[in-house]
């Protein structure tokens, strides 16, 4: 396999619905996970996935997407979208980020994401 195999089969993995399930096969169990929202940051895949298990249980209807891979060396980068419902308030929550991600040994080692916290988020 190679890192543009690699990022094919992560972003058809993500595509397809399989966030979730997907975390043996693709993130190390030392993942460092970095986002701008300073608290949400994590060290490790446990704390990493009861992260988005809290997040996609606050929230309904969410649709994801990730596009535009690009590649460079062991990084490679999507711009990711979302749509969903706030399950406090039933508002529309739409925004765009961009991910960062670095491979070692064939799993993902550091993430970084990139965007402008909504306000209900902050």
């Amino acid at each position: 396999m190679d890192i543009t195999q690699f990022v094919e089969k992560f972003v058809d993995a993500y595509n397809d619905g399989k966030q979730m399930e997907m975390t043996d096969e693709y993130y190390h169990d030392n993942v460092e996970s970095n986002e701008p929202i300073e608290w949400r940051s994590t060290t490790n895949l446990e704390d990493k996935m009861e992260r988005n298990k809290r997040y996609f249980s606050l929230n309904e209807n969410i649709k994801t997407r990730m596009h535009s891979p690009t590649i460079s060396g062991r990084f490679f980068s999507v711009k990711y979208e979302m749509t969903a419902n706030d399950s406090w308030d039933g508002s529309d929550i739409s925004f765009q980020e961009i991910w960062v991600f670095e491979v070692q040994d064939w799993k993902i080692i550091r993430e970084w994401f990139f965007y402008d916290p909504p306000q209900n988020l902050a």
